[in-house]
């Protein structure tokens, strides 16, 4: 039953169609005009080779200027270093260009 399964399954995933899935930006036409958004990402993962587990937190800002332009902003906290302190930042500009 088991082999019959993974057979049937195999051959249905040739015809299935998928959508890509971005978690961490999303398209200048998402955000309304006039808007402001605020997202805040946290990851623990693993230090491979030690003990150690690592904490990152990414608050981000996102403003809508018009229906087809938005800026984002946000900021790179972490304990890799064994405190945790800012690491960096980012700034992004959208502009959806086709309708």
């Amino acid at each position: 039953m088991k082999p019959l399964f993974i057979i049937i399954f195999a051959l249905l995933s040739v015809t299935m169609w998928s959508q890509e899935l971005f978690s961490v930006t999303e398209p200048a036409s998402n955000r309304a005009a006039r808007s402001v958004g605020i997202r805040v990402d946290n990851s623990i993962m693993d230090e491979l080779g030690t003990s150690g587990i690592n904490y990152h937190l990414i608050p981000e800002i996102m403003v809508g200027i018009s229906k087809k332009f938005m800026v984002s902003a946000g900021i790179f906290f972490s304990n890799r270093s064994g405190v945790f302190r800012y690491e960096g930042g980012k700034c992004l500009c959208q502009v959806q260009i086709f309708k």
